[in-house]
Order: C-alpha cells, then structure tokens, then sequence
C-alpha cells in the first residue's frame, strides 16, 4: 500500500504540471498533422495511419520520455531533503516515481492508439482496421522503452535537466538510425533506443526467426532490473 500511496502522491504533484499534459496534447497534435497530410494527400488508409505510430516513435520514445522525466524528476530537485525525512523507505519513493512515469507512458501510447481509431473512423479510412497493432503497439512500446525512461529518470534525480535531454537527443538520432534504416540491421538489437523502432518487425520474426524476438525481450527485462537495482541502491545511499 506504501508503493501505491507514492503513487497517488506523484500525480497529485503532476495533476498540473507540463509532465503530465505532455501526456495529453503530445499525442493529439501529432495526429492533428498526421491526419491533416493524409487527408490533403488522399493517402488516408489504415495502414499510412498505422505507419503514424513509428513516426510518433521517432519523437517521443527517447526524445520525448527524456524531456518527461526531466522535468518530474526535476519537480523533486531541491525537494528530496524534506521528502526523504518522512518515515517511508527511500527505495519505495523513487520506485512510485518510476511506476508513475511507466503508467504515463502506458497511457501516452494508448491514447494515441485511441486518435489513430477514432481519425480513421471519422476520415472513413481505406482498408482493414489493424486492431491487433492498435492494441499490441502500446504494450511493444511500454516493454521495450521501459528501461530507458528509468535509466532517464535516475540521470535526471542524480544530473539533473540537461544531462537528461542531451542522453535523450543522442537515443533520438541513434533510435532513428538504426531502428528504421538498414544501418541498424545487423546491430540494432543491441542497441536499446532501436527496439521500439523494430518492434513491428519482430511479429514476423516470432514465426520465422524466435531468437530476433526472445534476445530484446530477454534484454529488455535484464536491463530494467538492472537499472532498478543499481539506482534504488545509490539512492538509499546518497546524502541530500
């Protein structure tokens, strides 16, 4: 119940804050342009607007989950003092911090699924509704940038902002170069801020390659643990 009350105490301290509107208004104006070209271009398909989810991805899975962590972590900057006096394990409220940005990020990556349905739905897209991707591409996306948005949100607590958004442009460009070009092929799954770029690719390798698939899986699980040891380990013991 400690862990769930942290929880509740870091989006009342969002409610109103630019971390959680980005949230919000990200993902609706990006399918306000995305579905405004496709009109205008007669391109507007279920497939072109499934393609919309890897362009969102380009901005938001490093870029953007940097720029969100920064700032809830930086909301807490000058604060750790006085919270870390109350009587709740330390470990415990930077594990509500993190469950709180990956429920944001759940909910980010949902919600834009929600705006693809409802512009195809209004804008009377061509094609098949690709339902499995709606619903499969928000839970590919929390799994496989999960370990980065920690590693964003420990850079944040322990740097500060622009360590955070400068890590967070280099994962944008790398992401983008090797998980959506043929740069990337022989490399990206080594290479975290690829996965959600390639998480499309890997519903085929499941029936055709497995390994592909279980390597980032696997990957991603180990690297989230990780990062969650090491930095509930130097967060009990660093001295505000």
């Amino acid at each position: 119940m400690t862990l769930l009350r942290g929880m509740g105490a870091e989006f009342l301290k969002l409610r109103r804050s630019m971390t959680l509107w980005l949230t919000v208004l990200f993902p609706l104006l990006c399918m306000l342009a995305f579905g405004w070209y496709l009109a205008t271009t007669h391109r507007m398909t279920w497939d072109n607007l499934q393609e919309t989810f890897l362009i969102w991805l380009v901005f938001w899975s490093a870029g953007g989950t940097a720029l969100q962590a920064a700032l809830a972590a930086n909301m807490d900057g000058q604060n750790w003092r006085a919270l870390l006096a109350r009587p709740v394990e330390p470990g415990i409220q930077l594990g509500a911090k993190y469950l709180t940005l990956l429920v944001l990020l759940l909910l980010h990556a949902l919600w834009f699924s929600v705006l693809i349905l409802i512009t195809g739905l209004l804008l009377h897209a061509e094609g098949e509704i690709l339902w499995g991707s709606l619903l499969g591409a928000p839970l590919a996306t929390t799994l496989f940038v999960m370990p980065m948005l920690l590693l964003y949100t420990w850079l944040a607590t322990a740097k500060g902002f622009g360590w955070t958004i400068g890590l967070g442009g280099i994962g944008m460009l790398v992401g983008t170069l090797l998980g959506t070009t043929s740069m990337g092929d022989a490399v990206w799954m080594y290479v975290p801020w690829a996965w959600p770029f390639r998480f499309p690719m890997m519903a085929h390798a499941l029936s055709t390659n497995w390994p592909q698939l279980l390597f980032p899986v696997v990957a991603t699980v180990v690297l989230t643990v990780t990062v969650l040891w090491v930095s509930i380990r130097w967060f009990r013991r660093r001295e505000w």
